[in-house]
């Protein structure tokens, strides 16, 4: 048998300090108003002791700060060569470089940067001497360039890109 249960809800709410919530269900048998159930039955209160939740006040914080994302280290760019000769041509995105270039031997070194176009961009090194080393910085205009390198033995010269 289907039965319908209407609950009449009573709510008291404590005021001064108290801490809970009463309330009580009564179960009332379904049917129609005029209709007697064949056995009366007892109401049965259903008592539910509900204690509230104090309210939480959430402050705003402020944004995380983002880690700084780390870039690659740029890849050094390395010509290897012996006497007089031209590398092969290497792109700067940014034009600032770094040229460090060494010498295998007693002798001379001098290399001068030339664009693919092949106009002259700049010159160092011109040195004498026992196995000479040193660098410099380029600030060049972005692009395309090469070494035309002059040396009595061989030679290394590694390109770093500056940021």
């Amino acid at each position: 048998m289907t039965r319908r249960i209407a609950l009449a809800l009573a709510v008291l709410v404590a005021v001064g300090g108290c801490s809970t919530t009463s309330v009580v269900a009564t179960a009332v048998p379904e049917g129609p108003a005029t209709q007697a159930p064949a056995t009366p039955v007892p109401p049965t209160p259903i008592i539910i002791y509900v204690t509230p939740t104090p309210l939480v006040t959430i402050a705003p914080t402020a944004a995380p700060t983002p880690s700084p994302v780390p870039t690659a280290a740029p890849t050094p760019i390395a010509f290897v060569g012996a006497g007089m000769s031209k590398t092969k041509p290497f792109v700067t995105t940014s034009g600032h470089f770094s040229v460090a270039y060494a010498l295998g031997c007693d002798g001379f070194f001098a290399a001068s940067i030339y664009t693919t176009a092949g106009e002259s961009v700049d010159h160092f090194g011109s040195v004498i001497g026992n196995k000479v080393s040193g660098s410099t910085e380029e600030y060049l205009k972005p692009g395309s360039y090469y070494f035309d390198v002059s040396a009595g033995c061989p030679w290394t010269l590694t390109v770093t890109e500056e940021s």
